[in-house]
């Protein structure tokens, strides 16, 4: 008897391999930005990929799998993006600028990707395991700027009134409404723009 797995995790398996996978949630991503979510069946992956819709499930159980593994993809690169942009900068201020320009070039630059996961987040509350998941590395990711907020705070440069957590869901939905609106501005001004707005917003009375 096969011991149970963790529903959107590839099974295991000789012929198995995390590049295969890698190649799957490529294709899904690219038909769910060019059809839509509801629009792109597990076949049309599977055929974009050179497999029948049988050999596709032995990776994985369902559409929302492949969902899943899109937005954690997405919020692993968007983790990484960031935490790259954060080790070139050397104090929490200029982290808080390099946090909030990171993450709005990320939404701009995979606009179709931010759209998916504003739209179709809630489709997964069908799967709790997975939901919790991309929950938990929500959390995480935004637990980076609550600490960039409260090192600010110590050292005097974000307003010590403000809630961290709160301050820091703030940003976070500014920042990934940007795909929204931006349509063919400049992707260089947007970023900026909502910087100096993100610096404003925390900065402590008599500051920037």
């Amino acid at each position: 008897m096969v011991a149970p797995r963790p529903r959107g995790r590839p099974r295991a398996g000789e012929d198995r391999s995390e590049v295969r996978i890698a190649e799957i949630t490529d294709a899904a991503a690219r038909l769910f930005a060019e059809r839509g979510y509801d629009a792109t069946s597990v076949q049309d992956v599977g055929e974009a990929v050179g497999m029948r819709k049988g050999s596709l499930y032995q990776y994985m159980d369902s559409r929302e799998d492949l969902l899943f593994w899109v937005l954690r993809r997405n919020h692993e690169q968007l983790r990484a993006h960031t935490t790259a942009a954060l080790g070139r900068v050397p104090d929490p201020a200029a982290g808080i600028a390099a946090f909030v320009g990171a993450h709005v070039g990320h939404v701009l630059d995979n606009a179709a990707l931010s759209a998916l996961y504003a739209q179709r987040f809630a489709t997964l509350e069908r799967q709790p395991a997975l939901r919790s998941e991309i929950l938990a590395l929500r959390r995480d990711y935004e637990g980076l700027l609550v600490d960039l907020l409260l090192r600010g705070q110590s050292a005097g440069c974000v307003a010590p009134d403000l809630d961290p957590s709160l301050t820091a869901r703030s940003l976070l939905a500014m920042c990934n409404a940007a795909h929204l609106w931006a349509g063919d501005a400049d992707h260089h001004a947007v970023v900026a723009h909502h910087v100096r707005l993100a610096g404003r917003a925390v900065a402590p009375p008599g500051g920037q």
